[in-house]
């Protein structure tokens, strides 16, 4: 056990310092990378504004009003931002993938896994995290979920970031059969995505259902915030049991898709 603990927290700090070292390069670009930071809270803004606009037009959706609109754009744009913070290599895998560029992640000696996570961050989805903090900020302050609401809601998050990261993961293998996959991978990863940024209370039935077993999308936005609004146990360990399962799902599929995986043989420094 001891052993297995010291591996794991080895394949961790070489995961952390691929982090790191892309931070630095792509902070190197101050205006271009705070400009993108708030060129993404904008962007995040105007729909919550355009979301509220329907509902005052409208009326509330199955419970859901404002205030809860952005407690939900604040909890998947942070879910959203954490993941390609951390984990945006592997939207990158489709790219590795299709130059034959995947060569050297293979070659060292460290979890393939945690290493293609680490291939490239997205930087500008720092704003993202901005946005999500703030907006979940507002949420707390006007709804008023409570120690333990706001705790569990908090407690969820990296359950959350964990499915989101292994579904685009997922959805990134389909480089491994298709040449130029990467408008196929992105609709897919946006298929997943989109829903968590509609009220959940819209998703009745079987649909929800879907949702959230099959399609985990209410799981990364809509489903954690009517959680904190009336917190239980069983719920919070049901998303924390989808995170798990989902990791699984994404480190088994990356294992047996890169059997197919051909080098490309490309000559280059290659960092």
């Amino acid at each position: 056990m001891a052993d297995n603990m010291r591996i794991l927290y080895d394949e961790l700090r070489v995961f952390m310092r691929f982090f790191m070292v892309n931070v630095r390069a792509e902070a190197e670009q101050r205006i271009a990378f705070a400009i993108q930071q708030v060129s993404m809270i904008l962007n995040n803004t105007f729909f919550v504004i355009a979301w509220a606009m329907f509902i005052y037009k409208f009326g509330e959706i199955n419970g859901w009003g404002v205030i809860e609109l952005i407690g939900l754009w604040g909890y998947s744009a942070l879910a959203y931002g954490l993941t390609f913070s951390f984990f945006g290599g592997a939207a990158e895998l489709k790219r590795a993938v299709n130059l034959g560029a995947l060569d050297s992640a293979m070659l060292i000696p460290r979890s393939l896994y945690l290493r293609i996570f680490s291939l490239d961050i997205k930087t500008n989805t720092l704003g993202d995290v901005i946005f999500g903090v703030s907006a979940l900020a507002a949420y707390a302050y006007f709804s008023a979920p409570g120690v333990w609401g706001a705790l569990m809601l908090v407690a969820m998050l990296p359950a959350a970031v964990l499915i989101m990261a292994n579904v685009l993961l997922i959805t990134s293998c389909i480089a491994f059969f298709l040449v130029d996959s990467e408008h196929i991978s992105n609709s897919a990863f946006y298929a997943f995505l989109d829903p968590s940024l509609y009220p959940a209370g819209g998703f009745q039935g079987l649909m929800r259902v879907v949702l959230i077993f099959i399609i985990p999308s209410l799981v990364v936005g809509g489903f954690p915030i009517e959680i904190a609004a009336a917190p239980t146990v069983w719920q919070f360990l049901l998303v924390w049991g989808l995170g798990v399962l989902w990791t699984g799902i994404g480190y088994a599929t990356l294992h047996a898709c890169v059997r197919f995986y051909e080098s490309g043989n490309l000559t280059g420094a290659r960092l």
